[in-house]
């Protein structure tokens, strides 16, 4: 999907999402329990309806806007500047800070698009050269937002990129008044 379809989808799936209680109960509803790893992002993706070819991240904030974990980009071997010109990244926070699994509604808090603009392009560029670099032990500059680690499933693990946990919200202010 090219960026101009989708941004003016993402206005409707903002519009959708933005405010929403997602309730144990309707996620019970449809499947998902407390023991799903990675329940509320599984659920959000069914509420974003159509083939769109987006990719739907969702993350927990506290406080506001303080993310809590880095931010899932894309496997090693993807383009990370084009997964993010299609990614949209859903804020969730928890109703109840610190209840149970079985009691842990979220609001949907922020719905962002993540498609960088120019000068993130050229950062993002910059940090997979600096990490294919530091593969070779000739690192010496720290990469400004992403970085690689493990990700998936024992039998199965990959290295994926991620923007890091304090580079999110850093990233998610450089896109703010961008035009989409």
């Amino acid at each position: 999907m090219n960026r101009v379809r989708l941004a003016s989808a993402f206005s409707g799936i903002r519009k959708t999402l933005l405010g929403r209680i997602v309730t144990v109960q309707e996620m019970a509803e449809r499947g998902y329990g407390p023991s799903n790893k990675g329940r509320f992002g599984l659920y959000v993706n069914t509420l974003v309806h159509g083939d769109l070819g987006i990719t739907v991240r969702t993350t927990a904030v506290r406080d506001g806007i303080e993310f809590v974990e880095d931010l899932l980009v894309c496997r090693q071997t993807a383009d990370a500047v084009a997964a993010l010109d299609r990614m949209i990244l859903v804020c969730v926070r928890r109703m109840i800070p610190g209840a149970p699994p079985e009691l842990e509604d979220r609001e949907i808090v922020d719905v962002v698009y993540l498609a960088p603009p120019r000068i993130a392009v050229h950062a993002l560029r910059r940090d997979v050269e600096l990490l294919e670099r530091r593969a070779t032990g000739a690192m010496t500059d720290t990469p400004m937002f992403l970085t690689l680690k493990s990700h998936g499933q024992k039998a199965g693990t990959s290295i994926s990129y991620y923007i890091h946990r304090p580079a999110v919200a850093t990233y998610v202010r450089l896109l703010q008044n961008q035009p989409l």
